[in-house]
């Protein structure tokens, strides 16, 4: 087995021609597609944090809205039971009120037909009296 030197040469160049070639058309170009989809996923990585952060931000601001609105809540729930406490309160003074001279008005009346009812039987007293007398007198002058 001879090795031929001219051929060895040629294979040498060959080898550093075809590295050459792969270098400027492969890995080039390999590298530079490497290079861009790294910087995408980094970037992408950087809108997922700050997409993350801004998340958390939308979280605590909801709560702390939230928070405030159910203390608002709160606040309205209680003014508005105080209201109808006090509607409530009025309304009962106003029916208490109304009951009393509904009371007072139903006891003058009363008062003033006791009044009626004693002057009418004052003034049909004497009359009665006459009957009553005439009608005693007259059965007892019949029995004797």
């Amino acid at each position: 087995m001879k090795i031929d030197l001219s051929e060895m040469i040629w294979t040498i160049i060959n080898f550093l021609l075809l590295m050459f070639l792969l270098k400027i058309f492969l890995y080039k170009p390999l590298l530079k597609f490497m290079d861009a989809q790294k910087s995408r996923i980094e970037e992408g990585l950087a809108k997922g944090e700050k997409a993350l952060q801004a998340r958390e931000e939308n979280a605590k601001q909801l709560e702390e809205n939230l928070q405030k609105s159910n203390s608002e809540a709160r606040r309205i729930l209680s003014e508005a039971r105080a209201a109808d406490e006090r509607t409530k309160a009025g309304i009962l003074n106003r029916a208490n009120e109304s009951a009393a001279s509904i009371r007072s008005l139903a006891s003058e009346r009363i008062a003033g037909e006791e009044k009626a009812a004693a002057e009418n039987v004052e003034k049909s007293l004497p009359e009665l009296v006459s009957l009553l007398t005439f009608r005693l007198l007259g059965k007892a002058g019949h029995a004797g």
